[in-house]
């Protein structure tokens, strides 16, 4: 039976930089693959931003100011299950990072320019794909 899931990932932004995480799971010995942001998938019947800001604490320990969404994306996940998701761009308000190591190994600040580095991290470059689309889109409004 196919299940479909909502989730949300935050962009958090403090100053020029953004935090990444390292997944767990991945090739520890490369430094270019397995980065993502914070988030997850939403619980029954939580509200978005509430969830967002769950996840982010129970991931990383910090608040955030959820600003705007960015993006909107699908992913089916396996052949029974999919997921919709929606990118937010977050500003980091406070706390000290926290990861969860049952989900991440590592974490990172670190600016777009460096992120497009990390050519591995397929994931996490269509989100600042479309983050810099939305960006230059909307940047005169």
């Amino acid at each position: 039976m196919l299940q479909s899931y909502i989730a949300v990932k935050a962009l958090i932004k403090n100053k020029d930089s953004f935090l990444i995480l390292k997944t767990a799971d991945s090739d520890q010995n490369n430094n270019l693959s397995g980065w993502e942001t914070p988030g997850g998938r939403l619980e029954v019947g939580e509200d978005i931003v509430n969830g967002l800001k769950r996840e982010i604490k129970e991931e990383t320990g910090l608040s955030v100011k959820i600003l705007f969404p960015f993006n909107a994306f699908s992913a089916n996940v396996g052949q029974e299950d999919s997921i919709v998701g929606i990118n937010y761009l977050a500003e980091y308000s406070g706390g000290e990072i926290r990861i969860d190591t049952n989900e991440h190994s590592s974490y990172q600040w670190i600016n777009i320019s460096n992120i497009k580095k990390l050519k591995d991290s397929i994931g996490l470059q269509k989100e600042i794909d479309a983050y810099e689309g939305f960006i230059d889109k909307y940047k005169e409004l």
